[in-house]
């Protein structure tokens, strides 16, 4: 049986996350089997967190990035993947 195709596209390409706590989402839109993706986020700083959230049943959600005071200022670029 091969792995089914997925789609993934992000609400915005570019997302400023403070270094206060306060949280940024990301709406996260994915195409193709219906059922729940596993998302997964690689390539963020030491201090900035990402946490997808399935909606409605999926496979589309929300992605949610926190920042502390520890996160170094600057520019990063992530890695989002689904499966």
């Amino acid at each position: 049986m091969q792995p089914a195709t997925l789609s993934l596209s992000l609400g915005s390409a570019t997302v400023v996350v403070p270094q206060d706590g306060a949280t940024v989402q990301v709406p996260v839109t994915i195409a193709g089997p219906t059922g729940t993706a596993s998302v997964a986020v690689s390539g963020l700083p030491v201090g900035v967190t990402g946490q997808f959230a399935v909606a409605n049943g999926g496979p589309s959600g929300t992605l949610t990035f926190t920042g502390s005071t520890s996160a170094a200022a600057g520019s990063y670029a992530p890695i989002v993947t689904a499966s």
